[in-house]
């Protein structure tokens, strides 16, 4: 029986020099960096992760309100992506912040073909220069009607009225019952209630009198 006592006392021992061994081991592997903050790419890659949520869409008014925001630091008109299977679907300018609650605006025409904000969608930080541009473009889209003896084939100028909005000269327009496909023209001049618009691409002979343009920045018909 004497005879055993070194040799289990030996065993014991290199089990215990096997836990401290493997202790050290894991106390010197969660010292080391991980991958993610050793590499400031993937750092940086993650951190644009950080997201809200779509909560409720009202189409009809073009705006949503999101949840979560706590974390984001939105403020008025504050730049954001609606993002989905990591592509921007959306772009939004924040109006109200309450909590972790916010209301933001879909800004016209930003949203892809094809697809529509959906509740749960994530929300990301976006450019607010890019959004900004949008959204001064897109608050110059006006509308008026080709009016009565408007049309005037010998000087080719066609005259709208009634307009709505605040076109500019340089501005393009379009019939609305042919879209921007079916032909353009260019403000020339604008006066109060009307303008005057040259054909470039529309003929003058598609027209009619009470016909409804629509008039818009060429910097969104360049995206379009």
């Amino acid at each position: 029986m004497r005879n055993w006592l070194p040799a289990v006392a030996t065993i014991f021992v290199v089990i215990g020099l096997m836990i401290l061994a493997f202790m050290m081991f894991l106390r010197d592997n969660d010292a080391e960096p991980s991958a993610e903050t050793a590499d400031p790419t993937r750092a940086e890659s993650l951190s644009t992760k950080v997201s809200s949520k779509v909560r409720s869409i009202y189409p009809q008014r073009g705006f949503v309100t999101l949840e979560e925001i706590g974390h984001l630091g939105l403020a008025e008109k504050s730049a954001l992506e609606v993002v989905r299977d990591g592509h921007v679907v959306a772009r939004l300018r924040v109006t109200a912040v309450e909590g972790e609650v916010a209301a933001a605006d879909i800004v016209p025409d930003s949203v892809t073909d094809g697809e529509e904000v959906r509740v749960g969608d994530a929300v990301v930080p976006g450019r607010a220069v890019d959004i900004d541009t949008r959204v001064q473009a897109a608050d110059r889209i006006a509308t008026g009607r080709v009016a009565q003896g408007g049309i005037n084939a010998k000087w080719g100028y066609v005259l709208i009225e009634d307009l709505q909005g605040s076109p500019q000269q340089g501005d393009e327009a379009y019939l609305q019952r042919l879209g921007p496909a079916g032909g353009l023209m260019t403000i020339t001049s604008v006066e109060p209630n009307q303008a005057f618009l040259e054909p470039e691409t529309l003929a003058l002979q598609d027209l009619r009198p009470g016909d409804r343009i629509e008039t818009r920045p060429p910097s969104i018909a360049k995206e379009d």
